[in-house]
């Protein structure tokens, strides 16, 4: 509590004639005074009596047995604020944050005063602090200038004035000012494309960072986390982000640049995924066709597939050359749609490697490796 004792008030107590005394006996002037009369007593009066006398607020002294029930008399002194006890700052997120502090006595807490200075952000001599903006509550959002270093200090502030506000506690971290990155640019997939994969690649094109800085493409899917997807230079580039498995159905996928010190704005786009179905099994060794067997079905179901995913990485439909189900036609067939499949693969920015030899009639081979890697596309 900010309270001093003012002074002392007591009663006058005694009988018969009672004096106050220029000085502390009796043999100095006298003034009369009665019984229950109040008189103050100096705030020290304790440590300074002499002789058995106190001395009053007035200069006159009393004798310590012509008194009785001494109470103090306080007086409350305005607080100086207590400052912060915290001021840290989010580069991430450019927030500042102040905490604790308080007001006191006549002087309630109303806010924080928080300012700051400039630099280069290259170094050298500081500039002056600015004038103090108030804030209510524990959090301020900040900014640096482009090519500045900024330095933040916060105090608490009171209704008594700024002759009772806190020192200023400085925030040790500094922001460095620059140009917010660019928003992404999501090449693949278009808006409603549907993908047979769970793991599909996105690309996304990223431009280049205006202040020369490192960037970080993050992503997000159906609101979830961001997470980092890639490191991409100050020059940009064409990122091809394969995506964590995804579940059956609809999603949201977005994507955003750190560059270290800002967050750049969002880009986003709606896919579904649609597992592939696949009529038959088919094993090492299984008849493909035969007298009794048609592949006619197989190769709808492939051609149907390949040309689902060319057209999630913007690629129009394959043909099937030639009759579907003629023995005459089945190798051309197939290489197209390993073609297909290739394209494909490099639309999404992977090697789209080698595949086994053929042979001149349908094999459980040649089938399952364009269903495992259209499948994985």
């Amino acid at each position: 509590m900010a309270k001093i004792v003012q002074h002392y008030n007591a009663t006058v107590q005694g009988s018969g004639n009672i004096y106050i005394y220029q000085r502390p006996d009796n043999t100095s002037t006298p003034q009369r005074v009665y019984a229950g009369n109040t008189v103050s007593l100096r705030a020290n009066y304790a440590s300074t009596g002499q002789n058995g006398y106190y001395q009053l607020v007035n200069g006159w002294w009393i004798a310590y047995w012509n008194v009785t029930n001494i109470t103090p008399v306080y007086q409350t002194v305005t607080d100086t604020c207590t400052p912060p006890a915290s001021v840290t700052l989010d580069a991430q997120s450019k927030t500042l944050t102040v905490s604790g502090g308080a007001g006191g006595d006549m002087n309630n807490f109303v806010g924080y005063g928080v300012s700051w200075r400039d630099r280069p952000a290259s170094g050298g001599e500081w500039g002056a602090w600015t004038e103090d903006t108030v804030i209510t509550g524990q959090t301020l959002a900040v900014e640096a200038l482009p090519g500045e270093e900024r330095a933040f200090r916060a105090r608490t502030r009171g209704s008594a004035g700024e002759a009772y506000f806190s020192d200023y506690v400085q925030c040790d971290a500094t922001l460095l000012g620059n140009t917010q990155p660019p928003a992404p640019q999501i090449l693949l997939p278009q808006a409603g494309a549907v993908s047979g994969s769970a793991t599909p690649v996105a690309v996304v094109r990223v431009a280049a960072e205006p202040d020369g800085d490192a960037q970080v493409l993050q992503r997000q899917v159906d609101g979830g986390a961001w997470t980092d997807a890639a490191q991409v230079g100050a020059s940009g580039g064409t990122v091809y982000d394969r995506l964590p498995s995804l579940a059956v159905g609809s999603h949201t996928l977005a994507y955003r640049l750190w560059d270290g010190f800002a967050y750049g704005p969002q880009a986003s786009v709606s896919l579904t995924v649609q597992p592939f179905a696949w009529s038959r099994a088919i094993e090492p060794g299984t008849v493909i066709a035969n007298a009794t067997v048609s592949h006619r079905a197989d190769l709808h179901e492939l051609a149907a597939a390949v040309n689902r995913q060319r057209a999630f990485y913007g690629l129009e439909a394959v043909a099937l050359p030639g009759t579907v189900g003629a023995f005459a036609d089945w190798k051309a067939q197939i290489q197209a749609l390993q073609a297909g499949v290739a394209a494909a693969q490099t639309a999404a920015g992977q090697n789209p490697g080698a595949w086994d030899a053929l042979t001149g009639y349908p094999t459980a081979a040649a089938v399952n490796s364009i269903r495992q890697r259209v499948a994985a596309l």
